[in-house]
């Protein structure tokens, strides 16, 4: 397997390596935080279909499942700071180009490729946008999946897929 060369995904004097892993491990927490949020609400608004009678937990008669997207709620708010965050780090890229001092940006026009500038300044801002969309999408698509595997029949609510992007 081949290693990764880190300073050609980075602006000069940056360490890309440990940007790329506090990245993704912002990303772990990101996704870990939503799941959490996303089980405490779940658990609550299936809790309240049931009550106890004699000792023992009973369905209630005639009860519907809290909406998926209300239970979402503001989830995928995590996501999009998670993206904010991306980009501010971009900008930041950019502007380490100009800082005090040797001013590499002068250099970096210079390159026959006259791309690696930009390379430099986006590659993993947008490696961390890429995966956050993808784990957006995923996360949404296993919440789907547990409230229609976990919710008693009788008590989902149709069409929750179709409803389930417009939490965006």
């Amino acid at each position: 397997m081949a290693r990764i060369d880190w300073r050609n995904w980075a602006p000069p004097g940056r360490d890309a390596r440990g940007e790329a892993v506090n990245a993704l491990g912002c990303l772990a927490m990101v996704t870990l935080l939503a799941w959490i949020l996303f089980a405490i609400r779940y658990v609550n608004a299936r809790e309240w279909l049931f009550l106890w009678e004699n000792g023992a937990r009973v369905l209630r008669t005639g009860v519907k499942m809290q909406d998926l997207r209300e239970i979402i709620g503001d989830i995928p708010l995590v996501f999009w700071i998670q993206i904010g965050l991306a980009a501010v780090t971009a900008a930041r890229h950019y502007a380490d180009h100009y800082r005090e001092g040797s001013r590499p940006v002068y250099l970096m026009r210079r390159l026959p490729d006259r791309w690696e500038y930009h390379r430099r300044c986006l590659a993993i801002p947008a490696a961390t946008v890429a995966a956050t969309a993808v784990l957006l999408a995923g996360s949404l698509a296993l919440f789907y999946g547990a409230y229609m595997l976990f919710t008693p029949a009788a008590c989902v609510v149709p069409g929750q897929w179709a409803e389930i992007w417009r939490v965006l």
